[in-house]
């Protein structure tokens, strides 16, 4: 009887004992580390979306405005001072002002259709290889999120720049300094990007 009793304390774990990991039935709490860096890349990838959208809706914006306003001769180039030294024709302006919306565009729906289930065949990045298989999930956000900006930057320099071609067609002297500011603001973030994209940012996987 004795020895029965001590084998029944050795088989038997103290209910409050630590040891017990891993029992049938019972599950482990979820392993949440992972969770905020999450969280961080699908805020990212909403925000980049957003300002993808912003640069569309500015270029549109432009090209309505210029469709109404614009008078038969048309600046098509300036120098670095923002003087006009070619000028052109509206519909060629406005032509123009397409192809940059539509490219804008494109780039956002490209980015829309990696995040989801385009082949990542076509997409060519550093380190590639240490991202799939295992991390593919995670460098479609990236690769979203980085075409997103960088439609962003393009269009947002490009709608204004096309507005102050449209204000000197009505009468300004040169490009006014906010249009400039604009456009200098969304070259340094653009080139700041590539930068990144090159050199750090897609060189190892958030395990």
């Amino acid at each position: 009887a004795s020895r029965y009793a001590a084998s029944r304390r050795l088989r038997v774990s103290p209910p409050d004992s630590p040891t017990r990991v891993g029992r049938p039935g019972v599950r482990s709490p979820p392993n949440r580390m992972s969770e905020p860096a999450g969280r961080t890349v699908n805020d990212m990838l909403e925000l980049a979306r957003t300002a993808w959208l912003l640069a569309c809706a500015a270029l549109l914006a432009v090209f309505g405005w210029a469709l109404f306003v614009l008078p038969e001769r048309v600046p098509q180039h300036v120098d670095a001072a923002g003087r006009v030294t070619e000028w052109g024709s509206r519909a060629s302006f406005l032509a123009g002002m397409g192809v940059a919306l539509l490219s804008t565009a494109i780039v956002g729906l490209l980015a829309r259709a990696i995040s989801r289930t385009m082949s990542l065949e076509v997409v060519n990045i550093p380190h590639k290889e240490r991202w799939l298989p295992g991390h593919e999930s995670a460098l479609r956000e990236r690769v979203a999120a980085d075409l997103y900006l960088v439609g962003a930057t393009i269009g947002g320099a490009l709608a204004a720049l096309m507005a102050g071609l449209v204000l000197i067609a009505l009468g300004e002297p040169g490009l006014p300094g906010w249009t400039v500011a604009i456009a200098v603001v969304a070259g340094v973030v653009l080139a700041v990007q590539l930068v990144v994209m090159l050199t750090v940012r897609y060189r190892t996987p958030a395990d």
